[in-house]
């Protein structure tokens, strides 16, 4: 199978006590008529390897999709599996389903055993300093987490997951907690990042840093719409943006294939139609004479992004901050524009992926073009 990314937690099945700290592993299964074995590796260790052979339990609970349990009989162990992204526990149940059918062992689906689901969570407090730069995944899930600090230090971090935690106690430090996406070594090493129901209103526009980003979940959150940085994000082919209010994509991503998406549950529809106003992509421009001269707010924040200017949230107003979730390119001219209701087209499109996991069968896509006609007009 693929290697699958998860929280995991091993626990003594007796006594119900846990043998180690939750990990963020990687797990991988062998379903072969030479070996039938699940192994969980942290980092280039191998935490654990299991013979499926003496799988006597096999748990689940409809109410924490996000997660499945194993009991081992010679290892008298629950091995718990936590992961925000559905698909990788369903992954994982799957493989583990055809070897039960495949050795007619049905009867350890659930056989009784009353294992409660809902007591495992990952780690309870965030240590202010790390002294490891081996570590490669963080888990903070279900925690309050006031601030990041201590990441500069962590030369090799693949993965972060934030899932369900509270980020930030006041309003300042709610505003900044986002500063660490700035590093330039996590900007170089992270490629995860899991950020599941945590209030998430605006993506923040330290994200146009993490350049290497491949997999990226902001699952059951407040969004209204993706910035149109994410045309810089390159690497980024799996999207799990669930159960938002997002209503249109940026155009910027039009040719990117996904290997995996999941956008079900958003307001994926077209806008409703202004009677008395033409279509938008008819509308006249005005005459290049009667241009009104560019804020000079709108120059800054174009100078920044032309020259790549490293900056912290707290270097700029505040008033500046929501401007990074409207600044596009025109479509015509390839200049730098801050779009708004009078300057924004949409047109009906697909996404190109690999596995589509959507309910809408089709979705808009935002561009914007100059309000005055452009330069190569």
């Amino acid at each position: 199978m693929e290697p699958s990314l998860c929280n995991a937690i091993v626990e003594d099945s007796e006594t119900g006590v846990r043998l180690c700290q939750s990990l963020s592993v990687i797990i991988s299964i062998n379903v072969t008529p030479e070996q039938n074995n699940l192994v969980v590796a942290h980092g280039r260790s191998i935490e654990g390897e299991y013979n499926l052979e003496e799988l006597v339990g096999v748990y689940t609970d409809d109410a924490y999709p996000d997660r499945l349990a194993l009991k081992f009989r010679s290892y008298k162990q629950n091995v718990v599996f936590l992961c925000s992204i559905h698909t990788h526990i369903q992954n994982i149940l799957s493989f583990i389903h055809e070897y039960i059918a495949l050795n007619d062992k049905d009867h350890i689906i659930n056989n009784g055993y009353k294992l409660d689901m809902g007591s495992f969570s990952c780690l309870k407090h965030y240590a202010l300093k790390f002294e490891y730069d081996i570590l490669t995944n963080l888990v903070l899930e279900n925690v309050r987490v006031r601030c990041l600090v201590g990441l500069e230090n962590i030369p090799h971090l693949r993965s972060i997951s934030l899932s369900g935690s509270e980020l930030g106690k006041t309003r300042l430090e709610k505003d900044t907690f986002w500063t660490w996406m700035s590093l330039k070594n996590i900007g170089n090493s992270l490629i995860i990042l899991l950020m599941d129901n945590v209030d998430l209103m605006v993506v923040p526009l330290e994200m146009q840093n993490l350049t290497k980003l491949e997999t990226l979940s902001m699952a059951h959150n407040k969004l209204k719409c993706l910035p149109h940085y994410f045309g810089d994000l390159t690497a980024l082919s799996r999207l799990f943006i669930n159960n938002n209010s997002i209503s249109y994509f940026p155009f910027v991503l039009q040719d990117t294939i996904f290997i995996d998406i999941n956008i079900e549950d958003n307001l994926l529809r077209l806008p409703l139609p202004q009677y008395n106003e033409p279509p938008p992509n008819y509308r006249e421009k005005p005459p290049l004479e009667k241009r009104a001269p560019e804020k000079l707010t709108y120059l800054a924040l174009f100078s920044v992004l032309n020259n790549k200017v490293k900056f912290e949230r707290k270097d700029i107003n505040r008033p500046l901050w929501k401007y990074f979730n409207n600044i596009s390119r025109c479509r015509r001219c390839n200049k730098w524009i801050v779009v708004h209701l009078k300057n924004a087209f949409y047109e009906i499109g697909f996404l190109s992926t690999v596995n589509y996991q959507c309910a809408a069968q089709y979705i808009l896509w935002q561009y914007a073009e100059c309000l005055y006609p452009c330069k190569q007009e």
